[in-house]
């Protein structure tokens, strides 16, 4: 009786995996995702949901061109188009500030929302939000991405290109003033190459340019 009572019960055990998995699978082609394994480092695999069918996205990533830096690390030769933005951040709830009496909020608001106006470089763009679009991006690359340093930003400068000021993740402290700032770079005008902007605050009508990380052997790995 206690044997009939343990096939019923794997029986059963059986049933919910597989009625489990289908679930699961049906969600999968539902969100149009393909889940595939990715070799993090070396010995470990990793499961990562990358669009399958999202062709608008995949051609627009295509597009990014890459600079090597010295680490194995690339960054982007050019700034972040509206399009690749507006495909990473549907949804998007902006906030933050604007600074002075601009309206650059309400500008950002009007590219996730206008698809008129999703063409050329996103600017008007904050730290917050170029860290959300970069950490978005990750996740449905499989890549980690994030935002340009100021070193990075100098190491590849001859070969950038963009009229943009873009936001990097250095801390600008000229002054006691812009103490909580991040640095902004530019690759026109010398004179005028540096400002500082704090991370929730849309300064200058900034661009994005963000670091692609190499993938490394995990420490302690042999």
């Amino acid at each position: 009786m206690q044997t009939r009572k343990t096939s019923a019960g794997k029986r059963e055990k059986m049933v919910k995996g597989r009625i489990s998995f289908e679930r699961f699978w049906l969600r999968v082609q539902t969100l149009q995702i393909r889940p595939t394994l990715q070799k993090r480092g070396r010995g470990r695999v990793t499961l990562s949901a990358v669009p399958g069918s999202n062709a608008a996205l995949q051609a627009e990533f295509r597009l990014i061109n890459w600079v090597m830096l010295p680490n194995g690390d690339e960054i982007m030769s050019g700034e972040a188009s509206a399009r690749l933005f507006q495909l990473v951040m549907a949804q998007y709830q902006v906030t933050g500030n604007n600074r002075g009496n601009n309206n650059f909020k309400e500008a950002l608001v009007a590219i996730l929302t206008d698809p008129n106006a999703r063409t050329g470089i996103i600017t008007k763009v904050s730290l917050l939000d170029a860290r959300e679009f970069a950490r978005r991006l990750s996740g449905l690359m499989g890549d980690r991405f994030r935002v340009q340093t100021e070193k990075e930003w100098s190491c590849a400068r001859a070969q950038l290109s963009g009229a943009n000021w873009t936001l990097t993740e250095t801390k600008y402290e000229a002054t006691s003033s812009s103490y909580g700032s991040y640095v902004l770079r530019q690759l026109h005008n010398d004179e005028n190459l540096r400002r500082g902007c704090p991370p929730d605050e849309r300064c200058l009508g900034s661009a994005i340019r963000l670091v692609r990380e190499a993938r490394r052997p995990v420490k302690g790995n042999s």
